[in-house]
């Protein structure tokens, strides 16, 4: 199994040469990885009925980026966070050193 690149920086060149080693197996192992967490969040998105959004606003506030909202969950990945509006909001955390 090929793994997802750990050590991508800020140099697009070398990024690129990382991604298309190995016939591009790593680039698309990573978009197979990150289409099945956004199936993933669609799928608990719409399980959620209009009584959760409360629940879900009571999580503590954080700032993820750019963006602030409540707190969801954060793993090493990234934080998924529901912002004023009430929409879920996924953050990855950047893989750049």
């Amino acid at each position: 199994m090929v793994e997802c690149q750990e050590d991508a920086t800020d140099d697009l060149d070398e990024n690129s040469r990382l991604w298309a080693a190995t016939n591009a197996n790593t680039a698309r192992l990573a978009l197979d990885r990150g289409i099945a967490g956004v199936n993933d969040l669609i799928l608990r998105s719409l399980q959620q009925s209009p009584g959760d959004l409360p629940k879900l606003e009571k999580g503590a506030s954080v700032k993820a980026g750019d963006v602030k909202g409540k707190l969801i969950e954060k793993d090493a990945a990234g934080t998924l966070l529901v912002d004023p509006t009430g929409m879920w909001v996924y953050v990855a955390q950047s893989a750049a050193k």
